[in-house]
């Protein structure tokens, strides 16, 4: 398999994805089971989704990858985001205007089928 741009940004976003997902999850769940952990172990969860999400502009931004799943993805995150204050809905913020910018990339237009006489 060739490691062209769009296979390494499909591949940077997936584990980006992956990242932003198992560290969020695990907050939640520290969270709602009332489980006490070290302050440090909180913040590299934090820090562990903050890398998940830069894995994910880099690949939109530098590799030009666009998903549709990766939009819906976006929005969902984005919800989330935003009821998270204080520092989520800036960034909720900053994916919706990307997305208001750049959202039609992310649904390519059919091409027109050539009608066989």
């Amino acid at each position: 398999m060739q490691n062209t741009p769009s296979t390494h940004g499909k591949r940077t976003a997936k584990n980006g994805v992956i990242l932003l997902a198992v560290s969020n999850l695990a907050i939640i769940l520290i969270i709602f089971l009332g489980i006490n952990i070290p302050a440090g172990l909180f913040t590299m969860l934090g820090g562990l989704a903050t890398v998940g999400l830069i894995m994910v502009f880099v690949a939109m931004t530098k590799h030009h990858y666009r998903a549709k799943w990766l939009f819906w993805f976006l929005i969902g995150y984005s919800v989330l985001l935003f009821i998270s204050p204080p520092v989520g809905p800036a960034i909720a913020i900053a994916i919706w205007v990307f997305l208001a910018i750049k959202g039609k990339s992310f649904f390519p237009p059919k091409s027109a089928s050539i009608a066989q006489p």
